[in-house]
């Protein structure tokens, strides 16, 4: 059984306005919440704009040092992402994730490779990153 928990349509559905900066408080909050259902065993996939995943680096780098295995999903990668502007855009992200001891980052090209990688980090028991060019 997997637990998916998404910062963009969550706060869509309840808040008729949102910004860039709660967007970002809500990535690190979801971020502390993935991590305790995390070491219960629960399989949690979390997933906003890659560059708002960037602000919860401290939480996802301490959960990478504490061998939890979280299951994050960032989404606008690149400079080409049309009207989101480049406030919306993931460029530092795949460093920042490949920087923690016994990751795994996926960059899927198709929405084949999407759902191989999706299935492989739910089996996998470190710390997965994937980036898509649209959000998921």
């Amino acid at each position: 059984q997997w637990i998916v928990m998404d910062v963009y349509f969550s706060s869509r559905r309840r808040h008729t306005r949102c910004s860039g900066v709660s967007w970002a408080r809500r990535c690190v909050q979801e971020t502390g919440i993935q991590a305790g259902l995390a070491t219960r065993g629960k399989v949690v996939f979390s997933t906003s704009f890659g560059a708002f995943l960037t602000r919860a680096f401290d939480q996802v780098r301490m959960s990478g040092i504490g061998k939890i295995p979280l299951k994050i999903c960032g989404s606008h990668a690149g400079s080409s992402i049309n009207r989101d502007g480049p406030s919306q855009m993931g460029l530092e992200d795949i460093a920042i994730f490949s920087a923690i001891p016994d990751s795994v980052v996926f960059y899927p090209s198709d929405a084949v490779s999407m759902e191989n990688a999706v299935v492989l980090a739910a089996n996998s028991k470190e710390l997965v990153y994937i980036l898509s060019l649209i959000h998921i």
